[in-house]
């Protein structure tokens, strides 16, 4: 699905950080997130029933250890400039994907208790149900 199909792709991106999927897990100190958040409704077809289109929205945040802006913010740039790379393509053999368009540059979200930066970055992204 979504998450899976992304995942997949950031890989071939040249990430060092391992990549996961829901949140950032405690244990690691550099990592990527790739999450699911509320997107825009639904496209239904003309004549053609069910959903043709939907539109959620994707957050991915990148952790780096304490106190290093720059290896996430480096990380962070690859999928901000990879991703919109997407378009009108099947990632995985299961998802048909129109655009994956970010919102904005890459930010500094926070800075955890134990002071590593999170950097992140919105997409909104077009695409037809997953067939798996």
């Amino acid at each position: 699905m979504l998450l899976d199909e992304l995942a997949v792709y950031a890989a071939t991106l040249g990430l060092t950080y391992p990549i996961k999927k829901g949140w950032l897990p405690k244990g690691v100190d550099a990592a990527v997130c790739i999450r699911e958040a509320g997107g825009t409704g639904d496209e239904l077809g003309f004549g053609v029933a069910g959903i043709q289109f939907e539109h959620p929205v994707v957050h991915v945040e990148v952790r780096g250890v304490a106190e290093d802006y720059a290896g996430p913010r480096s990380e962070l740039e690859k999928i901000y400039q990879g991703f919109p790379k997407i378009q009108a393509q099947t990632l995985n053999s299961t998802g048909y994907y129109h655009t994956v368009i970010p919102r904005q540059s890459p930010f500094l979200a926070h800075i955890d208790e134990k002071r590593r930066p999170v950097l992140a970055v919105v997409f909104d992204v077009t695409k037809k149900p997953s067939t798996a």
